[in-house]
């Protein structure tokens, strides 16, 4: 008699629940359906605060906010795909992350197709979710194609691919670079740099493919040496033993690939790679390499780059445009002995270090 009464019971209690949960979802569509009309009509009166107030709840709703925002992408209407975009972005579920897939895969519109795959991109994100072909070989042929933005991009996308064989990144990656290494100008003659970048195009999408193998970690190792060990090329190999380093733990790495990493901060006669080499090195926190690092603050290579704002101190070119002179070496030193406690003054391109 008393197990019939606690089955009953529990009965109950599990009949509460499922009506609970249905109440709460109907409670929440009716509400996301609302939210939706708002966030509609607040874009369309171009009303920025109702907007606001608007995606903050539905990014407060979660996953039950995604059906609406999946439909929301369907309209034509590119100022609600982009604010929906970044909704997706902040939530950062799973579900969130199949629905900009989908969308980045589907979408005609390339300034639509770039919103999505920035919103996969930043900030950070994993993609710990099943990846179907279609999906595959859109980002697959997007870093293949090698165009600005959505090749480099598209790489990291493919970094972050979890469920995905780390060969098939791996060697996409890796041939990305090849190329894009294959196409670089001479890296001591001063170019133009991206604004806020500080670095030039094709030096913005080497270190993108670099930092997707970084993302796929150790598994892309074996890929990266075999290719390395086939390579003539002196930028090539150079740009490969970072990826090895950085690949297989950029603050742990072999005595060997130690070794070259000091080798290419120091002596590589290209000054993006020595950039890089400085980097790394300022990951390791490593007090016996403070003499290299200071001496990394008078390196001469340098890059013009295209002020938002003009300053006294600026040159004018042979265009009638002004520039400013970056220096990629020196300021990756500046960081890595600030890392280590050193005080450096710094005036402009010039460095100081306060003894």
């Amino acid at each position: 008699m008393r197990n019939g009464k606690t089955k009953l019971l529990i009965t109950k209690v599990l009949i509460g629940c499922f009506l609970v949960g249905v109440f709460r979802c109907s409670l929440y569509a009716s509400e996301g359906g609302d939210l939706m009309d708002e966030l509609v009509s607040a874009i369309n009166s171009h009303d920025h605060v109702k907007a606001k107030e608007a995606s903050e709840r539905l990014i407060n709703m979660g996953d039950a906010a995604m059906p609406l925002l999946k439909r929301g992408l369907t309209l034509e209407n590119k100022p609600l795909q982009s604010r929906i975009l970044k909704i997706l972005n902040q939530t950062k579920t799973a579900n969130s992350t199949k629905i900009i897939l989908d969308f980045a895969t589907r979408e005609k519109d390339k300034y639509m197709v770039r919103a999505a795959i920035e919103a996969l991109c930043y900030p950070e994100r994993d993609i710990a979710v099943e990846v179907d072909e279609k999906v595959l070989n859109f980002f697959l042929a997007k870093v293949q194609e090698g165009e600005f933005i959505f090749a480099p991009l598209s790489a990291r996308i493919l970094g972050k691919m979890r469920q995905v064989d780390p060969k098939l990144r791996s060697e996409a990656c890796i041939s990305a670079l090849k190329k894009e290494v294959s196409r670089e100008s001479d890296a001591n003659t001063p170019q133009q740099i991206l604004p806020g970048a500080y670095v030039t195009e094709p030096q913005y999408k080497i270190r993108q493919f670099i930092f997707a193998l970084e993302d796929i970690g150790t598994t892309a190792v074996p890929y990266i040496s075999r290719v390395l060990d086939t390579t003539s090329d002196k930028n090539h190999k150079e740009y490969l033993t970072i990826c090895l380093c950085l690949a297989g733990g950029k603050k742990t790495p072999s005595t060997e690939v130690k070794s070259e990493i000091v080798r290419i901060a120091k002596r590589s006669s290209n000054g993006y790679i020595r950039a890089l080499g400085i980097r790394i090195l300022g990951e390791w926190e490593d007090k016996t390499l403070i003499t290299l690092l200071k001496d990394a603050l008078n390196d001469n290579f340098k890059v013009a780059g295209k002020p938002d704002v003009v300053t006294p101190d600026m040159r004018k070119g042979i265009n009638g445009r002004y520039y400013f002179d970056y220096y990629p070496v020196r300021s990756e030193a500046f960081s890595a002995l600030r890392k280590l406690g050193i005080k450096i003054k710094r005036e402009g391109n010039k460095f100081t270090v306060e003894e």
